[in-house]
């Protein structure tokens, strides 16, 4: 399975529900539904650490294949 991940900030390449993660995938609670096209939100992080978000549902086959 491929997890689809996006810095804050990067346009969405699907619709759908986004969650942020810790760089190993740890929940931080926070979800945001995006339409394919529209900029992630920024979030602003502590220290180093990477965040991401990763979509919670990984795109069909369908729609790859446009």
């Amino acid at each position: 399975m491929v997890i689809y991940r996006l810095a804050p900030g990067e346009i969405a390449p699907w619709s759908g529900t986004y969650r942020f993660v810790g760089h190993y995938g740890e929940r931080t609670g926070r979800t945001v539904k995006i339409k394919s096209g529209e900029q992630l939100p920024l979030v602003e992080v502590e220290g180093d650490s990477e965040m991401w978000f990763a979509l919670e549902d990984a795109p069909s086959e369908a729609s790859n294949a446009a």
